[in-house]
């Protein structure tokens, strides 16, 4: 959500798991559990999901259209955070429509590569 004002957008770098949510120890460790196997699968299928995805937008114009109108709206109201990157595609093209953006994402290795293939975001 964008805002009036220009100040920067904040997300939080950690996973919340509200404790009203999830009634016992048990369902907490389980939740922290899965977490940590999405974090693993993402970190080693990282080099292969850049390789088929990064440049996945070159054929998407209707998604390229949306990124397009967001941009529009977005720039100079702020920082963006994409939360999810990945490999940084959407971040890219935003950031080279002139939108102040960062990515976030649970893989480190996802981050690690979209932080070398995004120079100036």
């Amino acid at each position: 959500m964008m805002t009036d004002q220009k100040t920067p957008l904040v997300c939080s770098q950690a996973c919340v798991l509200h404790s009203s949510e999830l009634e016992t120890p048990e369902e907490k460790a389980r939740m922290a559990e899965n977490l940590e196997q999405t974090r693993k699968s993402y970190d080693l299928v990282a080099e292969e999901y850049v390789r088929r995805l990064y440049h996945e937008l070159e054929s998407m114009p209707l998604d390229c259209e949306v990124l397009e109108r967001f941009a529009a709206a977005a720039r100079d109201q702020g920082l963006v955070c994409e939360i999810g990157c990945g490999p940084g595609q959407v971040a890219r093209y935003l950031h080279e429509r002139g939108v102040a953006v960062q990515g976030l994402d649970l893989s480190p290795r996802m981050v690690e590569l979209a932080s070398s293939s995004r120079r100036g975001i």
